[in-house]
């Protein structure tokens, strides 16, 4: 008979668990050393790259030798460079374009301005300025573009041939929000602007130089001619357009008939597509 006899304990099964158990150790020690490895690539890798860059933006290759100014007309280039803050020693590569156009658009006049680098040393600063269309009484006379913005106080001295629009509270008359614009405009001060606007367009019977003032008036608008100063009302309750075309057929009629000296006003939205012409006494 055979007698069949156990393995002593911890033979060959023992053995290959231990080896299990070394290869795994193995590899999770390997596989920190690269992840270590990695990452002190990537630290070296990036404070590289910080050095690098830190040094391009010292290096004087790229000191700006040369800014040009485009859009100019009311505001002078001297003024434009002196705004934005570029200094004999700047770095192309080092400047900042947003924070320059904020500063460059301190400046009343200013609308907008949009900056461009050219490497490896030049700089062009293009401008958009304001064209003022009117003037508008508010707490003193402002300068009004138009887009609705009072955008630059009338300084002693100055003159604008331009058309005034009075009737606005200061300053919570919504022009604008605030006298240098960012808020919604008021609306009747757009549809003045909308007169102002039509009446710029070619030769025409109501010329922008023919508008002497522009009345902001609780139901409507007061246009007054330069010559005679008659009064022109246009009503809220219809379209400009299509009362400015009534405006210039009426001036039409009463400058080729010789009549326009005997009336007094002119009320352009007198019932359904009619107007009023009221005779002087």
């Amino acid at each position: 008979m055979m007698t069949a006899r156990n393995r002593p304990y911890g033979g060959a099964g023992l053995r290959k668990s231990r080896k299990k158990r070394r290869f795994a150790s193995g590899v999770a020690v390997r596989l920190m050393i690269v992840a270590v490895g990695v990452f002190s690539v990537a630290v070296m890798a990036g404070a590289g790259l910080y050095a690098a860059v830190r040094w391009l933006e010292h290096s004087p290759f790229f000191i700006v030798d040369g800014v040009t100014i485009e859009g100019c007309s009311r505001v002078c280039e001297e003024t434009v460079l002196k705004l934005s803050g570029i200094r004999p020693d700047s770095n192309l590569l080092a400047l900042d374009l947003d924070e320059m156009a904020g500063r460059i658009r301190q400046n009343p006049w200013i609308y907008s301005a949009s900056i461009s680098k050219n490497l490896p040393d030049r700089l062009t600063i293009t401008v958009k300025e304001r064209e003022p269309v009117a003037l508008v009484n508010l707490d003193g006379l402002y300068l009004v573009d138009r887009r609705g913005t009072p955008f630059k106080r009338l300084e002693r001295g100055e003159k604008f041939d331009l058309p005034l629009i009075t009737g606005l509270d200061a300053p919570d008359s919504g022009a604008g929000g605030s006298k240098t614009g960012g808020d919604v405009p008021d609306r009747r001060l757009l549809r003045a602007l909308e007169i102002i606007a039509r009446a710029s367009r070619g030769v025409r019977t109501l010329g922008v130089n023919d508008i002497s003032e522009i009345r902001i008036d609780g139901d409507g608008l007061v246009l007054y001619t330069i010559d005679k100063g008659l009064p022109l009302r246009f009503s809220n309750a219809a379209p400009v357009e299509e009362q400015f075309r009534r405006a210039e057929k009426i001036l039409y009629y009463l400058y080729s008939s010789g009549s326009y000296k005997r009336i007094a006003m002119v009320d352009l939205n007198y019932g359904l597509n009619s107007a009023l012409a009221t005779v002087r006494n």
